[in-house]
């Protein structure tokens, strides 16, 4: 029927204006048809009127995939008690004039792409009972206008970016029964205030960042309360005991926030509660027994916790539970045969304890048990061999990383539902029963780390003839058992297939051809096994493949059947005998990271085109016959955190495009043909940790810059021609004799196992050398000067028998820094007769038997310099009845002390000591 009455014409323009804003996905345009000027609009599609005046008062368009925007002509439905948009795909603003729905009751926005700031009109709509905005993307914060709403029953705000505190004047919703905002960005303190409200039923903030504590009177105050949570949230202290006084709790969520302390005893009062979540706390502390008080129990989750004990035998009174999950504690113990009685128990969760113990065969009796979960544990004996006559439901078993023993029970093909199946990590045995490929299901399957053996009956291995009727797996396992035979001629197409893992499993023969089949390969292990042969040149047909571990085997090929693996990341060939060069292809391979390709036959030379992958990390070559020089391009190479060149047959200098390596951690160049010297730019990678040249011909210096190396750890160079010193400082002051040992000339710490450096060594530098030649001209006319002088005051005093002997200059002598150390035996504190500002004086037995006083001057200490060179002018006129002569000194840059003919009859340090 047309319509005729002009208010019922305002009625349809409005929503005419709001069909023209939607776009629907329904392909047949229902409701844009069905909203037709040629009926009436109270028999749209959505649309109630009322009986009398034939206003539209409902409207409910509610998940018909809408996407539009809001028209403000919507605020001309005037008579409008009930609005439902709600999962739909609406965006933009709230227009204002909605403002205009004054007799609105219900109102639901959730579920679309609306946004802006939170309207602060919302206070207008005074008869408003329940608001929901959830699932959208308001932003701002909670104005504290809508507290005008004061017949608000319901307001839900989850899944939005609101931010701020709760308005305080929300404590004048004295009808608000269900608080609900969860998902959101709220911050602050916990909002006691929302907690004054007698009326409140269920509160929930859950997924903010409230802090503070747990208000010990919530229950006082919320004496209706059914729900509460605070999950997620950054809430300290403890879980007060008067937790126990919501009597009505149904719902208890606290889990993910910083409470300690432990579960409170009262808890057990809570006789109605029906969900129970305290996980990923710092909960301390056993599971009270009074948890069996909670008959009325579905779910019970305190995973994540450091609780300790036993698990309460109680718990198998929980006939209503359908989930239990103590996941990661510290519980001992062993599983209560009682849970045998949870049967309606869907998930058990016990992973990551202490527990011990067989495991219960009265588990294996839960027909409705979806999910068991034992793994990392200390369980031992056998897994029931009844274990599966009755779990048609279970999908998910893991009980790996435990002590079980015996043979993996064949019953185990009952459970026909089975996804997942891990066992691995156990000490199980006998061979791998045939009615695991009765499990069409599995995605995942884990024996590794067993003492699993095949059937003696066929050399080829069964498990792998399995997966024709396995076409959902996706991983395999069987790593690290001795099975001990074939792998099958053929393989079927297993296209799920992604990561096979058989190393260390005695396979032997060779690899199929109908292992290109698996094509969704990403990963294939069958490293240290007894594989022989070539690869087969089906390989490339392995598109998808980014690992590939083929080392310790026997296997004997060349290298260029891998160019076509262009997906390959990482490629580990080591410990094989492949044989040949290099290919350049190789450095076409763009996703290659890490390469392994050494303790092979490979011949020939490094490929330029290898070392410019500049998003290679690891680049293995060693043990080879590779020859050639290190090409110039190893500096692109930016990427490579690892590099291994050595133990092969490689010549010429050391490459200084080597130090633009700055990711660089560990070289190895050592027990090749190398010559030349180290490369200065080695200081230039600031993050080696171990550099090895040993075991070539490198001659010169080692360059002092390594010093500035703060990180490096080991650096060998051992079995080399250098010369020169040792450098002291940075990373050199740890290193021990033993990588430094079989050079030519090399100088420095005794410690090292070298001879110490000649204190007035000529340097090699020029400038050096001019220094020190003109320094010694001034020194010898100097002391000849001296002498002159002398022998003139000598000459000129008179010689009698009481008077004290002249220093005689005519004896003194150079001493070696070694001549000094191996004189004090090695500065022992016994052989130590004072110390001073300056230094210290020692005794000495030089090699023909001379005693002498040494002082050593501490250069570290300013003006101990100048003392010395004062210190050798005055000793040379002193007179003195206890000290006679100056033997000579020993001085270098980094040494200076002087040489004394010992006082036998005094303490030197009594009668001549340092200023």
């Amino acid at each position: 029927m047309a319509a005729s009455n002009g208010n019922i014409t305002a009625d349809q323009s409005a929503l005419l204006a709001f069909r023209d804003r939607m776009i629907t996905s329904d392909s047949h345009k229902i409701l844009q048809k069905n909203w037709s000027v040629t009926s009436s609009v109270c028999d749209w599609m959505g649309v109630t009127c009322d009986a009398q005046q034939r206003r539209v008062t409902d409207l409910n368009i509610s998940m018909m995939n809408l996407t539009g925007t809001l028209p403000p002509q919507l605020g001309n439905l005037s008579f409008l008690v009930s609005l439902n948009i709600s999962s739909n795909n609406f965006h933009g603003e709230l227009p204002r004039e909605l403002v205009h729905l004054r007799r609105l009751r219900y109102l639901n926005f959730g579920i679309n792409n609306l946004g802006g700031e939170l309207p602060s009109w919302f206070g207008s709509l005074y008869k408003l009972q329940y608001l929901s905005l959830r699932n959208n993307s308001f932003t701002g914060s909670i104005p504290p206008s809508i507290s005008n709403m004061s017949n608000l029953e319901t307001l839900w705000l989850s899944w939005n970016s609101i931010e701020g505190t709760v308005p305080t004047e929300f404590q004048n919703l004295h009808n608000l029964k269900n608080l609900i905002i969860e998902s959101n960005q709220l911050s602050g303190p916990l909002p006691f205030h929302a907690f004054n409200l007698s009326s409140m039923e269920s509160v929930s903030f859950l997924n903010n960042s409230l802090s503070g504590i747990f208000p010990d009177d919530i229950c006082h105050r919320l004496q209706k309360l059914t729900w509460l949570s605070l999950a997620e949230n950054n809430l300290i202290g403890r879980i007060p005991s008067t937790v126990s006084q919501c009597s009505l709790l149904r719902h208890l969520a606290l889990f993910g926030n910083h409470f300690t302390g432990s579960i409170p005893n009262g808890i057990g009062n809570l006789t109605m509660l029906e969900d129970l979540y305290l996980q990923m706390n710092n909960l301390t502390g056993a599971i009270p027994n009074e948890i069996g008080n909670l008959t009325m129990l579905r779910i019970l989750s305190f995973a994540n916790n450091k609780l300790t004990g036993a698990i309460p035998i109680e718990i198998g009174d929980l006939a209503m539970l359908t989930e239990l999950d103590f996941d990661n504690n510290k519980l001992t113990g062993g599983i209560p045969e009682k849970i045998g009685n949870l049967h309606k128990l869907e998930e058990l969760q016990l992973h990551n304890n202490t527990l011990s113990g067989s495991i219960p065969a009265t588990i294996f009796n839960i027909s409705s048990l979806k999910t068991i979960q034992l793994c990392q544990n200390k369980f031992s004996g056998t897994i029931p061999l009844t274990m599966s006559n009755k779990l048609s439901n279970l999908q998910y078993f893991n009980i790996y990383n435990n002590f079980l023993s015996g043979v993996i029970p064949s019953f185990i093909s009952n459970a026909s539902r089975l996804v997942t199946l891990s066992l691995d990590n156990n000490e199980l045995t006998g061979s791998i029963p045939d009615s695991l490929g009765s499990l069409r299901n599995l995605e995942y399957l884990n024996l590794a780390f067993n003492k699993l053996s095949s059937e003696p009956s066929s050399p080829e291995l069964s498990i792998f003839t399995f997966l024709m009727t396995w076409r959902f797996l996706k991983y395999l396992g069987v790593d690290q058992n001795p099975l001990n035979g074939f792998l099958p001629a053929s393989f079927s197409n297993y296209s799920t297939l992604e990561h096979l893992n058989a190393f260390s499993c005695k396979i032997k023969g060779n690899i199929p051809v109908g292992i290109s089949n698996l094509s969704s390969l990403l990963v294939l292990d069958f490293s240290g096994n007894e594989l022989i042969g070539s690869v087969p040149r089906t390989m490339h047909s392995l598109a998808n493949l980014q690992m590939f571990y083929l080392d310790s085997n026997q296997v004997r090929d060349v290298l260029d059947i891998f160019c076509g693996l262009h997906s390959l990341g990482l490629l580990d060939l080591s410990q094989n005998q492949f044989f040949g060069s290099i290919p350049e292809c190789l450095g076409n391979m763009t996703n290659l990271r890490q390469i392994f390709l050494d303790s092979n036959r490979l011949t020939s030379v490094i490929p330029a085109k290898l070392l410019s992958m500049k998003n290679l990390e690891i680049l293995n070559l060693s043990s080879n016959f590779i020859s050639g020089s290190i090409p110039l391009e190893i500096g692109n190479l930016k990427a490579t955190y690892s590099l291994d060149l050595s133990a092969n047959q490689l010549s010429g200098i050391i490459p200084t495009t080597i130090g633009e390596l700055q990711a660089l951690q560990n070289l190895s160049l050592a027990k090749n043909n190398l010559q030349g010297s180290i490369p200065e730019s080695f200081s230039h990678m600031v993050s080696l940790e171990f550099l090895d040249l040993s075991h070539n011909n490198l001659s010169g210096v080692i360059p002092k810059s390594l010093q500035t190396l703060k990180v490096l750890k080991e650096f060998n160079v051992s079995f080399n021609r250098l010369s020169g010193e040792i450098p002291q400082g940075g990373p050199f002051r740890y290193f021990t004799g033993q990588l430094f040992m079989n050079n030519e000339a090399l100088c420095g710490d005794p410690r090292l196992g070298v001879q110490p450096c000649q204190c007035n060594s000529i340097r090699s530098s020029s400038k050096r050398k001019v220094f020190f030649i003109s320094l010694s001209v001034i020194a010898a006319i100097m002391i000849i000067a001296i002498v002159a002088i002398l022998v003139q005051r000598w000459l000129k005093e008179p010689k009698g028998s009481g008077g004290t002997e002249l220093m005689s200059v005519a004896k003194y002598e150079r001493f070696s820094y070694y001549d000094l150390l191996h004189s004090t035996d090695n500065y022992s504190e016994s052989n130590l007769l004072g110390e001073g500002s300056f230094g210290s004086v020692y005794k000495g037995i030089l090699s023909d038997g001379i005693v002498v006083a040494i002082k050593v001057f501490n250069l570290q200490v300013e003006g101990a310099l100048k003392s010395f060179d004062r210190e050798c002018e005055v000793l040379r006129s002193l007179r003195h009845r206890n000290l006679t002569m100056v033997l000579g000194s020993c001085s270098n840059p980094d040494f200076k002390a002087l040489v004394l003919k010992y006082m036998p009859n005094g303490n030197l340090d009594k009668w001549l000591h340092f200023p």
